[in-house]
């Protein structure tokens, strides 16, 4: 197989049908953005969190609860760390 040249092409990409690629994927599979919080325990991705106190978060307790959070193992972008 022939390794392809790498080329940055920047501007707007307008698709009416599938894509497909045999390639690499980065940073737009996983395009949702995720930030480090703290918590007073180990919490796993998937359970729903809520901002305790103001710094640390902790699991979501009740329903409808302020402001819920989900822990992801799997993002796009990080804020912080």
């Amino acid at each position: 197989m022939a390794e392809l040249a790498s080329t940055n092409i920047y501007g707007q990409l307008n698709v009416l049908g599938d894509i497909t690629s045999s390639g690499k994927i980065s940073g737009v599979v996983y395009n949702d953005y995720a930030e480090y919080r703290q918590s007073k325990e180990h919490i796993g991705p998937g359970h729903v969190v809520c901002e305790a106190d103001g710094k640390y978060v902790a699991l979501s307790r009740k329903r409808l609860s302020k402001a819920p959070m989900v822990v992801s193992d799997v993002f796009g972008f990080s804020i912080g760390r």
